[in-house]
């Protein structure tokens, strides 16, 4: 079970087909999140708690202001 975390929900539909055939799972239960991660959480990650989390580019891109939050929400979901 994967749960993808996007920043800008039109994007979704460009990036679900391609990232799940890239990363080998198709057929796999897939669920898109439309999130800003420089801000507190909100539902649905609020509370979220994942085995594992993988950055695609979004933190080099931030602003060294913005990657505290960023790494504080990172910390936040992911499990001991």
């Amino acid at each position: 079970e994967v749960t993808a975390v996007e920043l800008v929900e039109r994007c979704q539909q460009f990036t679900r087909p391609k990232q799940a055939l890239r990363r080998g799972l198709e057929g796999k239960v897939l669920h898109w999140v439309t999130a800003d991660l420089v801000q507190p959480l909100q539902p649905p990650l609020l509370g979220a708690q994942f085995d594992a989390l993988l950055d695609c580019a979004l933190f080099v891109a931030l602003g060294t202001s913005d990657r505290p939050q960023y790494l504080a929400n990172l910390a936040a979901m992911c499990r001991p």
